[in-house]
């Protein structure tokens, strides 16, 4: 079979995927999958599916993610966010726009604190 026609076979599949109701990520990795293991060969559309995937389990910004999570739970635990926007706002609430300045001073204040606003 032709290729472009398992093309277009592969986003009528895909279409019909979504009205069912299946998440886009996995409608477009299965229609992708049966289409290249189709064309090519099975063995080698598994290859690309488990590369795939050690490639992005193993990266870096993936690996940090747990760690920010991690830090956002403690910190929201701590209440630092909170006591840092009490702290700018009783300092520099007074001012003419001092709720957007207390706002944007106990970011700074977070960010120093956690490494991230």
């Amino acid at each position: 079979m032709d290729p472009v026609f398992v093309g277009i076979i592969g986003v009528v599949l895909m279409l019909i995927l979504f009205f069912i109701g299946v998440p886009i990520g996995f409608a477009m990795g299965i229609a992708g999958f049966v289409g290249f293991a189709y064309v090519v060969n099975l063995g080698a559309s598994l290859h690309i599916v488990s590369n795939d995937f050690f490639t992005f389990l193993s990266s870096y910004a993936f690996s940090a993610l747990p760690m920010f999570i991690l830090m956002g739970s403690m910190a929201y635990a701590a209440g630092i966010g909170r006591k840092a926007f009490d702290v700018a706002y009783v300092i520099l609430g007074r001012l003419p726009g001092g709720l957007i300045v207390a706002t944007a001073i106990a970011s700074a204040i977070f960010g120093a604190v956690c490494g991230s606003a």
